[in-house]
């Protein structure tokens, strides 16, 4: 069955004078000195949306990239990204489509999961953008960000450094691990050119062809909470591709205070990895839906949908509390 999107006109309702002019601009906006030139000036005057929307065309990032994070009195806090001059491509997709289409819905749900936090793990930070958010949304917390990828971790301190939170935000330049000591970052084989990678990991499996495997120092949270005397942590987030049992493996006092504990899961074996951390910790597992919260019995690899947020139930209060502030409600899986 086709369904027709009555709010957008079909094809064959466009006028071919229009579709024509479309297809010229769209060709001079691929016109690198013609697309980024019209990119700037349209951003240079106000014109801020529209030069998002050239930009798709264009493939334009500005050397900063601005976005909104929702603040503990409800006023907006405005972060920043340097795009790198293009190749981030957490900043793209922030400049292309907006901070809430990146991972929806877990910016808004991080920003809100934080607010009264104290203390934050931000584990795989690659270039900073949770750290930010975290730091933004609750001027309370500190964050304490760990990233083991060369690349990324220059950007993750200019990052922190342009948003004025070097005293906030800590960074580690180290791999979290269930042990200490040496290991192996693979680093994937390049399928796009230049761009800043993101899916370095621990896991030699996680991607097939890698272009180097560099030895990184690791370590585990709880000798880091230890030894940095961090004390209780409020929130724990990882995402490492595939290796967050790893994390886990090596944060059993972290777990035993009943942090909030959001992980990526992007596999099957990662699933299985996962359930019998949460099962020992006695955690309850929710899938993040764009528009709502799922109950899941275990940790299970839902395609589309890799974020998820486990609690102990006594914060079960609060997580409802979440759901009702974001209009996300909690509903059982299937």
């Amino acid at each position: 069955m086709t369904v027709i999107d009555e709010r957008m006109p079909t094809r064959s309702a466009v006028p071919s004078w229009r579709r024509a002019v479309r297809g010229i601009t769209g060709r001079l906006l691929r016109y690198r000195p013609v697309g980024h030139t019209a990119c700037r000036v349209a951003y240079a005057i106000g014109l801020e949306q529209v030069s998002r929307r050239m930009s798709r065309q264009a493939r334009y990032v500005p050397d900063r990239v601005p976005f909104e994070v929702p603040g503990r009195d409800g006023t907006p806090k405005v972060g920043w990204m340097f795009s790198g001059e293009g190749t981030d491509y957490i900043v793209r997709c922030i400049w292309t489509h907006g901070l809430a289409e990146y991972e929806a819905p877990l910016p808004r749900l991080y920003a809100r999961a934080v607010r009264g936090a104290k203390q934050v793990l931000d584990v795989g930070a690659n270039s900073g953008l949770y750290a930010i958010i975290a730091a933004l949304a609750e001027p309370g917390l500190r964050v304490h960000s760990f990233e083991p990828f060369p690349p990324a971790l220059h950007w993750l301190r200019e990052n922190i450094t342009l948003n004025k939170l070097d005293r906030r935000v800590e960074i580690i330049p180290a791999a979290v691990g269930a042990e200490a000591g040496t290991v192996d970052l693979f680093v994937p084989a390049k399928e796009f050119g230049d761009t800043l990678e993101t899916s370095a990991s621990l896991d030699p499996e996680f991607r097939k062809d890698h272009s180097e495997v560099l030895k990184v120092e690791a370590l585990t949270l709880d000798d880091y909470v230890r030894r940095a005397g961090v004390g209780a942590v409020d929130v724990l987030r990882a995402d490492v591709e595939a290796a967050e049992h790893l994390v886990l493996g090596g944060a059993a006092g972290v777990l035993q205070g009943g942090p909030l504990v959001l992980v990526e899961v992007l596999t099957d074996a990662a699933a299985a990895h996962l359930e019998p951390l949460r099962a020992r910790w006695d955690y309850h597992c929710l899938c993040l839906l764009e528009d709502r919260l799922v109950e899941l019995p275990a940790v299970t690899n839902v395609a589309g949908h890799s974020n998820q947020l486990w609690y102990h139930r006594q914060r079960r209060q609060q997580i409802q509390e979440i759901a009702e502030e974001l209009k996300m409600p909690l509903v059982q899986s299937a």
